[in-house]
């Protein structure tokens, strides 16, 4: 997948890049494997692979996620839409089209039947009945079982299967593989309403966010610099640079704080980390669902006294980690979850 005949010698920083789209599509393991013992999803990876790994800037793709199994398919999914590249599907695949682009025509006969969002599109089943397409779970009419009436059961499926498909693709992205563009002003605000509907005890918001624009990274990057000379007298000067360039990765950098000092009533600490908890994961998902990528950080540095001072921090206050936001350049395989089984418990 790395081989050019036309191109220049083949270098460390190409294979770093093969390596990289490699882990991103869990295709590491076929590297030594000849073409013709792989199967046709496996095939599939690499071939994509091979393509992300010479960074074009346009990506067209005919039934990428045919001959995949479900992980591979859903890896596939998390990875387009974490991509800067203009991308052209060609697909029957309505689920992965719903979840990648935000437009989509639909071609029936060689000819246009419909242009617009995917969503809208999705729910017209006239149209996908017309076209011999299948609707995507959360867009299919709900079959009558008994219980409700009129189109309870289609409202609700919807909004449940969205939301179970948001939560489980989402995972943290390094700041590193996060570039241009960050969310714009109304994205912006809609993520701080995410975060306003996180639940709040005493309704005290035992929580704030200091956005830490472009313009003020220089200071941030000072004050992890200062951090670690104080913290490591031994730190070396690359060491002191790698801590300041951490202000400048991600386009959208946000600072958490919890507020856990005095407040009426006075709920316990716990209970307002919580809050702040929710409050951030409501921030994810809600950039997750607009296609960025999103990631926390944290570090002894957030309880340093410099950035204390250079946050205002007040007594009762704690940095608790940066969210960090933008669009994600690279994915790396997700995590395994761990079983239900090994954290519930019955009393």
């Amino acid at each position: 997948m790395a081989i050019d005949l036309d191109a220049a010698p083949f270098t460390a920083n190409d294979a770093r890049l093969v390596d990289d789209e490699c882990a991103a599509l869990d295709a590491t393991h076929l590297a030594a494997r000849a073409p013709h013992r792989l199967s046709g999803g496996e095939k599939r990876a690499v071939a994509i692979a091979g393509v992300l790994a010479m960074a074009p800037s346009i990506l067209v793709l005919d039934e990428p996620s045919s001959g995949l199994d479900g992980v591979g398919r859903r890896r596939l999914i998390d990875l387009l839409c974490g991509l800067p590249q203009t991308r052209v599907i060609a697909t029957h695949d309505l689920d992965l089209a719903r979840a990648v682009c935000r437009r989509v025509l639909v071609l029936h006969d060689g000819q246009l039947q419909a242009d617009g969002d995917p969503r809208a599109l999705f729910a017209d089943h006239d149209l996908l009945r017309r076209c011999h397409l299948e609707a995507p779970p959360a867009s299919a009419p709900a079959t009558a079982t008994g219980g409700g009436t009129g189109n309870d059961g289609d409202d609700a499926q919807a909004p449940s299967e969205f939301a179970q498909v948001l939560i489980a693709s989402r995972h943290n992205i390094s700041p590193k593989r996060l570039i241009e563009p960050g969310p714009d002003a109304a994205q912006l605000a809609t993520l701080f309403e995410a975060a306003a509907a996180a639940p709040d005890h005493g309704e005290i918001t035992p929580w704030r966010f200091v956005i830490v624009p472009a313009a003020r990274r220089a200071l941030l990057a000072e004050a992890f610099a200062q951090a670690l000379a104080d913290r490591d007298p031994a730190a070396t000067p690359e060491q002191i640079e790698t801590a300041r360039e951490k202000a400048h990765r991600a386009p959208l950098l946000i600072l958490a704080v919890a507020r856990l000092g005095t407040a009426d009533p006075d709920i316990p600490a716990a209970e307002r980390l919580v809050s702040l908890g929710c409050a951030i994961q409501n921030m994810l998902l809600a950039a997750h669902a607009m296609g960025f990528g999103c990631g926390l950080t944290g570090g002894q540095a957030l309880g340093s006294p410099q950035l204390r001072e250079l946050f205002a921090l007040a007594d009762g206050e704690t940095a608790v980690c940066c969210v960090n936001v933008g669009t994600a350049v690279t994915h790396k395989p997700g995590r395994v979850r761990p079983d239900a089984a090994a954290f519930v418990s019955s009393l």
